[in-house]
């Protein structure tokens, strides 16, 4: 297999049933992961020969009055016309007994804040966790981004936890989601 990008459940399913994996089939796991169509946890997986989803997820988006969402994988982008003016990144992770989304990084541009595109960003990763049958969505923030904290509590986030540690002061903050299992 080739240092290319893989597009395809095909060319995925031909690196998990490899005996070993060479060079390119790594290269091939991380563009599925820098592209978003595979998280960590699930290349482990694969690296591991054990099970893994391997529907592709399909770009989605949502419009909304003069901007939209598109949905691509593990991302979810906020476009107005031309311009990427938000974005978050997320990965699905177990969580005391149930799966969630774990928000890695969601960022709104300062001129495109208080808008409510990330209220709406927000909203839609709570439809996908819906969708995927999660329980809940979870976050690190910094507790001196007191604007951050505000605008997740504003969102239905919950403090379940500090972390504190020679780098960052983080709380970890969970907003629970009805599962439509």
């Amino acid at each position: 297999m080739s240092a290319r990008l893989v597009r395809s459940k095909n060319d995925l399913e031909k690196i998990k049933q490899a005996d070993r994996l060479k060079g390119a089939d790594l290269e091939a796991l991380a563009d599925l992961m820098l592209s978003h169509k595979l998280s960590s946890e699930e290349a482990e997986k694969v690296i591991d020969g054990k099970p893994v989803d391997l529907r592709m997820p399909q770009k989605r988006i949502i419009k909304k009055r003069g901007y939209r969402i598109l949905e691509n994988g593990a991302s979810l982008e906020v476009w107005q016309g031309k311009d990427r003016v938000g974005d978050m990144q997320y990965s699905h992770q177990e969580f005391m007994g149930g799966e969630s989304m774990w928000i890695h990084e969601m960022f709104i541009q300062p001129d495109h804040r208080r808008t409510g595109k990330g209220s709406a960003m927000i909203e839609h990763a709570v439809q996908v966790a819906e969708r995927d049958e999660m329980d809940g969505l979870m976050l690190e923030v910094d507790r001196s981004n007191k604007d951050g904290i505000r605008f997740f509590e504003k969102n239905g986030f919950m403090e379940i936890s500090a972390l504190n540690d020679n780098h960052r002061d983080r709380l970890i903050m969970r907003k629970e989601v009805e599962s439509k299992a």
